[in-house]
């Protein structure tokens, strides 16, 4: 069950929005809102998308990303961690180091097919896959905290990822502009 309907609720009331005036920005009625709110109705892309971008939630957003079918690279925003800009900094250096290390001790040198692994190597391998996965939710947990800390919008970050990667050949669609424009972060 999507936790997305539960956490939109809970925004709305955090930020003193009414359902109202939510359903106005998302150009849904009321009653919508409300059907999506209590689980009763899937929320279409779109309409969260308005939603999130009004509310600004880090939190909304996240959930909803880790809960797409297709995604391997976002796990929940982790919730039960400390925050603040300093420690998820020293955390994301932390798992950043050993995930340095554990790539550099890795060593695949001549092995170019799954069959020319050892026992050995692929139990290395999954560990080193694991040791660099760990890296993701430091990695949103710092910009989500300091995004929110410091007023940062998000939809800003993510246009100007995009733009630095096809400036440097990586990502070829120059029509990829699926962001949330200006999206300001949450501020609960």
């Amino acid at each position: 069950m999507s936790l997305v309907s539960a956490m939109l609720r809970k925004e709305r009331l955090a930020q003193g929005v009414t359902q109202e005036e939510l359903a106005k920005v998302a150009n849904v009625s009321r009653t919508a809102l409300a059907s999506y709110e209590s689980g009763v109705r899937k929320i279409p892309d779109d309409v969260l998308g308005r939603v999130i971008n009004h509310l600004g939630s880090v939190e909304l957003q996240s959930q909803k990303c880790w809960e797409c079918e297709v995604n391997v690279f976002l796990l929940p925003l982790l919730d039960q961690v400390d925050r603040h800009p300093m420690a998820v900094r020293t955390k994301l250096i932390e798992e950043l180091k050993e995930a340095v290390t554990a790539l550099e001790e890795l060593g695949l040198v001549n092995k170019l097919t799954a069959e020319s692994l050892s026992e050995y190597e692929r139990v290395k391998l999954n560990e080193v896959l694991i040791q660099i996965l760990d890296v993701i939710p430091a990695i949103q947990l710092f910009v989500n905290a300091v995004a929110h800390h410091y007023d940062v919008p998000l939809g800003d970050l993510k246009a100007n990822m995009y733009a630095k990667c096809r400036s440097k050949g990586y990502h070829s669609n120059p029509n990829e502009t699926r962001v949330i424009k200006n999206a300001a972060p949450s501020s609960n």
